[in-house]
């Protein structure tokens, strides 16, 4: 039997759906929530989850308001590291939090990720399970994360060797190949994120880790020959478009769509009409005439993008 929404969100300016993790001590027992619709004008607590929806062919169930869910396994996964022993855990989803079935619903909810992502208390990044390896690389990490010096530079330079790199050379290159890094709407979800948690199985760190490990690598690697493997650049190209992205914010309010359309070009989607979709809430409202429409044709969606950008710059994107 499909899985009944009690409500629809279509026409609500402010409304969503928090998906509430309810606890349970077994990581194995059954994953069960319940849906809340709450108002964002309310400013109510809850993370976003930005993950990968992964293999639409591998699914598993949840108990949703006593109901059974099918989620794909991707989801299930970081559900079982996500929930809590013993309070429950309010969580913005979007494969659960809207309506997928309802496509009046899913444009009105898929206009407003940006709002929801930026008005949680901190976006979750899940990347998978972890292993030996990918916990060692998630504990140098934690080290850097821990550091209440305002200046961790200081620190890795004073105390993290060169041999601590390298032995987390295995971890880091398993981290930067997992997929989160390469789709459509990781990117936007990255971008307009108050405050980022990465997760690897059951290791967390807050972004700023990686912020700050990131130019010491390079450094490692100019003076003493490649330290770590060319897969990290993937961290250092989606934090260098984030900085891009926040400088132009500050200084011009707004990234133009041809731009966005080009450093997105090589990322992956399910859904063909996300290639464009998932960076319209990255651009200014007004700004171009490109209507999130998943009834639209791709064609339509692909040809209204391209006018549009090409009416920003002279230039041929798609």
């Amino acid at each position: 039997m499909a899985f009944v929404y009690s409500d629809s969100l279509v026409g609500s300016r402010q409304g969503i759906r928090l998906l509430v993790l309810l606890p349970c001590q077994r990581r194995e027992s059954p994953i069960e929530c319940r849906l809340e619709t709450v108002d964002l004008s309310a400013n109510p607590n809850f993370e976003a989850l930005s993950y990968v929806w992964g293999d639409p062919s591998t699914r598993v169930d949840i108990t949703v308001n006593k109901q059974v869910l099918n989620v794909t396994a991707s989801l299930g996964t970081a559900l079982r590291h996500l929930r809590h022993g013993t309070d429950p855990r309010a969580l913005w989803v979007d494969a659960v939090c809207i309506d997928q079935t309802n496509l009046d619903e899913r444009n009105h909810q898929v206009k407003r990720m940006r709002y929801i992502y930026q008005h949680s208390s901190h976006t979750v990044v899940w990347l998978g399970e972890g292993d030996e390896e990918t916990d060692a690389a998630m504990a140098l990490l934690r080290k850097i994360d821990q550091q209440d010096d305002p200046y961790p530079f200081r620190y890795i330079s004073q105390d993290l060797a060169r041999d601590d790199l390298l032995a987390a050379k295995p971890g880091f290159d398993k981290i930067a190949r997992r997929p989160w890094w390469t789709r459509m709407w990781t990117f936007q979800e990255f971008f307009v994120a108050r405050s980022i948690k990465v997760l690897c199985g059951d290791a967390a760190v807050r972004w700023k880790a990686f912020d700050v490990l990131l130019p010491w690598i390079g450094a490692l690697n100019m003076s003493h020959g490649q330290v770590l493997p060319q897969s990290l650049s993937q961290f250092t190209e989606i934090r260098n478009a984030r900085n891009v992205w926040h400088s132009r914010i500050r200084d011009s309010g707004t990234l133009l769509l041809s731009t966005l359309l080009k450093m997105t070009g090589d990322r992956g989607a399910g859904e063909p009409r996300d290639h464009v979709f998932a960076v319209l809430g990255l651009v200014a409202e007004g700004a171009h005439e490109v209507q999130i429409d998943y009834k639209a044709p791709v064609a339509r969606v692909y040809h209204d993008a391209t006018v549009a950008a090409f009416q920003e710059t002279g230039e041929d994107i798609l």
